[in-house]
């Protein structure tokens, strides 16, 4: 039989945590307003509760007699019935225990049973329904009062009150997540950290989460930064109170002491560590492949490099069969392991998914201290407590719902489903059994809310983890052995990094292969919607297996082509967001690449050969969308404007591939002569589109027209400011965003608009363009067609101009975590009220063809 779920703190921090996600938004005096009355209201009711109950003596049955079988005694039904079903539950869970404690309460004298709870001469407690709705009320009401002073008290903090003002401030950033370290659109070199911030010479005073934009190389993670910063406020339910940005240069340097130490193993690791090893042992994904990285997300792999409680299970497990080997006691393990978790957070640094990990360690250790394992599921209510109670601003991140999710699927699902399974099929190894059931309860769990944000599900998520489990371990305690040893031995270090890259190469190969298969993944519907569809999915599925196990093998098999069958028709409708690599429609007529935050798309002009327009930020992986397109000829490449998340990977789209003219606009300031440059060596013509009439002309089977910006006038005259690599300078500049141009592509009859980085003010001038054109009525207008929202989706959208184009699919190019809040909430209603929207940190490369669009071929 399985070990009893105690709900008693379970329960209240679910209800707690869905308070606190709501009040994470309001100004913090409202917050810490409200949780001090839900606070207040609970001690209130759990008081009057008692005080009115502990008035009523319980009868002569329950205070000691034996009413005898089933029956039961008069005040106690009364009691009963009070509680409801709640109590009732918690009778039948308990009735072993009552029955084992009558043989003791015998034994005992009547003097000491008068003295007890409930014995002779005892009271009455409040019911367990009243108890749970004040629980609910003091829980809710002290993380939210937390969350509020918290909020209070850095707003009146010297940081705080520096960025309501917006000042000008020496800062000092201290780097601690590797993992969010990422390249931003501000131009070449340009970086968006994130990490604790203090005023330069106040560094031992609690720090503020910040995250700084500077230019520059990525620093090491936990590296100390120092530089001159404009400081502004975030969002209230923004994880970083602060966006500080840098002014002039940044120095970085080594941080003292323990971290100093630190700093040096990860370094040591680094050198020689594969980046999927790094990604597995210390969460560092800043050197992974872009192909590699969207291969473990459609195998739901993603796991295994995000630092989580699957890796303090890992490590913690191996010191504590070392300790157990040596005939340690339970507290002596328990403080080797509490050793372990203190040293492992220190490497890895602070940050929501270490501190979600050790705090499930810690209530491990603390089974196994004082000889309790059997409370998991109210250890793991009191890991999110104190989670959210340290910093309320998770109370949003879905890195922390799925973690707790999972958490609670493999203790509550993965026991009955392994012991189901065993019981069905007796042959089956036990490991294996084990290993499955462990990974369907935390994919079946998690499913619904990756739907609300991903947009797909992955069908190949259990053989993926099943066939890449038992590399793991080898990988995460190589890299450890590895990381400890090299400093006193480098030949053990590199024997053990060596080791664990051979792992990590097969973790690597087995996300390939699997990502590879047919229907590795299927489009979904995002939102609210997805998720309701894929809860009932998941039911339906559950049932569907229970039937399946009872019935005889031709009604299985039957059962499965029916499944088979309708996973294979249901991407069949709408547009074909497969991922790349893994069925490209043959008939594809133009892709929105996934190049993180920027905008590549690629416009098919013939077998083999595109129209490019844009090439999106350096190293963002447009190469890898046009090798996996079948792309081998770029018939004309058009840059819209010279901004760094437009044109840095111009390089790499070229590589290996043949162009036949690249065209530009007005460089508006920047210097376009390193892109210019790129084209002239690939042999190819450059045409500067002047200001004024649009141009059109036929490029392969693509009837095109690129649109000049009437803004371009606006535009300074000099080209100054550009970077060495030619991927343009000058950062975010408005007056190069409305100059940028507009690509109006038509193939197979489907219409393809590609609006650049226009802000509201540009795209107004380009309606009112059009309309001059070829007048309010034209066929140009409201051809439905596939539009590429401007700017990322950002919130300067034109209403007129959205309404106008009435597209039939919508798509925001951006990167995941961007700093900048795109796709926004404005853009996203917009276009939802018109038509199908995707996003490209969310859904990966759009893939679109003509029948998506209502086009005929």
């Amino acid at each position: 039989m399985f070990a009893a779920v105690d709900l008693r703190l379970a329960a209240p921090v679910a209800a707690a945590w869905a308070v606190l996600a709501v009040a994470i938004g309001w100004p913090r005096g409202v917050a810490t307003v409200l949780g001090l009355v839900l606070l207040v209201a609970g001690v209130v009711m759990l008081s009057a509760s008692v005080w009115t109950w502990s008035g009523r003596p319980l009868p002569a049955g329950r205070a000691g007699e034996d009413c005898g079988g089933e029956e039961r005694c008069g005040e106690g039904r009364a009691d009963e019935d009070r509680g409801g079903g709640f109590v009732r539950a918690g009778r039948r869970a308990t009735a072993a225990g009552d029955r084992r404690a009558d043989g003791r309460k015998a034994n005992q004298s009547p003097s000491r049973l008068a003295r007890r709870p409930g014995g002779a001469g005892g009271r009455a407690r409040p019911s367990a329904a009243v108890a749970l709705v004040a629980a609910i009320l003091l829980v809710s009401g002290v993380v939210v009062a937390a969350s509020g002073l918290q909020g209070l008290a850095w707003q009146r903090s010297g940081l705080g009150r520096a960025g309501g003002a917006e000042a000008r401030v020496d800062l000092v950033l201290r780097l601690n997540q590797p993992a969010k370290v990422r390249a931003s659109p501000w131009g070449a070199g340009s970086v968006t950290a994130v990490g604790v911030a203090w005023l330069e010479g106040a560094e031992g005073g609690p720090g503020v989460p910040t995250r700084a934009l500077f230019e520059g190389e990525p620093p090491a993670a936990g590296s100390i930064l120092r530089f001159r910063a404009r400081l502004a406020g975030t969002e209230s339910a923004d994880p970083e109170r602060l966006l500080a940005k840098a002014i002039g240069s940044v120095s970085a340097a080594r941080p003292d002491g323990w971290r100093g130490l630190v700093w040096d193993l990860r370094a040591g690791l680094g050198e020689q560590a594969n980046p999927l090893l790094e990604g597995i042992a210390l969460g560092d994904t800043s050197r992974l492949a872009t192909g590699l990285d969207a291969d473990l997300k459609a195998t739901s792999l993603t796991h295994i490099t995000a630092v989580s409680g699957a890796h303090v299970a890992i490590v913690l497990g191996a010191v504590l069969g070392l300790a157990a080997l040596a005939g340690c006691s339970r507290w002596a393990m328990a403080g080797w392991g509490v050793v372990t978790l203190a040293g492992f957070a220190a490497l890895i640094g602070p940050g929501p998914s270490v501190w979600r990990a050790v705090a499930m360690g810690l209530a491990a250790l603390a089974g196994i201290a004082f000889g309790k394992t059997r409370l998991a599921l109210g250890a793991l209510a009191g890991a999110v407590l104190l989670v959210l109670l340290a910093d309320p601003w998770l109370a949003r991140s879905y890195g922390l719902l799925l973690s707790a999710l999972a958490t609670a699927g493999l203790i509550v699902l993965a026991p009955p489903l392994a012991l189901a399974v065993r019981r069905r099929w007796r042959r089956l190894p036990r490991a294996v059994v084990e290993a499955a059931a462990l990974t369907a309860s935390a994919q079946l769990v998690c499913a619904p809310i990756i739907t609300i944000f991903a947009g797909q599900i992955s069908l190949t998520a259990l053989p993926a983890n099943l066939l890449a489990a038992p590399a793991v371990p080898v990988a995460t305690i190589s890299a450890m052995v590895s990381l400890m040893a090299d400093p006193w031995s480098p030949a053990l270090g590199g024997a053990a990094a060596a080791v664990g890259n051979w792992a990590a190469g097969y973790i690597g190969a087995v996300a390939t292969w699997v990502a590879g298969w047919p229907l590795a993944s299927i489009s979904w519907p995002a939102g609210l919607g997805g998720f309701a569809l894929a809860v009932a999915a998941t039911g339906v599925l559950g049932l569907g297996g229970w039937w399946l196990a009872r019935r005889r093998l031709y009604r299985r098999i039957a059962l499965v082509l029916v499944a088979v069958t309708a996973i294979a028709a249901g991407p069949a409708r709408g547009p074909a967001l497969t991922a790349l690599g893994r069925g490209v429609p043959d008939d594809w007529v133009a892709a929105v690449c996934d190049v993180g935050q920027g905008t590549a798309v690629a416009i098919r002009a013939g077998p083999e050969a595109a129209i490019l327009v844009d090439a999106g930020p350096e190293r963002g992986g447009v190469d890898q969308c046009l090798d996996q397109l079948g792309v081998r000829r770029l018939e004309l490449v058009v840059l819209t404007h010279f901004h760094a998340d437009h044109v840095g990977g111009l390089a790499e789209a070229l590589r290996g591939r043949a162009l036949g003219e690249l065209v530009h606009g007005d460089p508006c300031g920047l210097d376009p002569a390193p892109a210019v440059a790129l084209a002239q060596a690939a042999g190819a013509a450059v045409r500067q589109i002047p200001s004024g009439e649009p141009v059109s002309g036929q490029v392969g089977m693509v009837e095109l027209t690129i649109h000049p910006s009437a803004l371009a006038a606006l535009c300074p005259k000099n080209a100054g400011g550009g970077n060495r690599d030619g991927t343009g300078g000058g950062g975010e500049s408005e007056a190069a965003n409305n100059a940028g141009l507009t690509v109006t592509a038509s193939v197979r009859g489907a219409v393809v608009w590609c609006l650049g980085d226009l802000e509201g003010a540009g795209q107004s001038a380009l309606l009112a363009d059009l309309i001059s054109e070829n007048g309010p009525g034209s066929t140009v207008l409201s051809a439905g067609g596939l539009v590429v929202v401007a700017h990322h989706g950002s919130a300067d959208q034109s209403e007129r101009l959205a309404k106008a184009l009435a597209p039939a699919l919508a798509v925001m190019s951006a990167g995941q975590d961007n700093p900048y809040g795109h796709p926004s909430g404005t853009a996203l209603e917009l276009y939802g009220s018109l038509c199908e929207v995707r996003r490209t940190d969310r859904d990966g490369a759009v893939i679109v063809t003509p029948a998506d669009l209502g086009a005929a071929n």
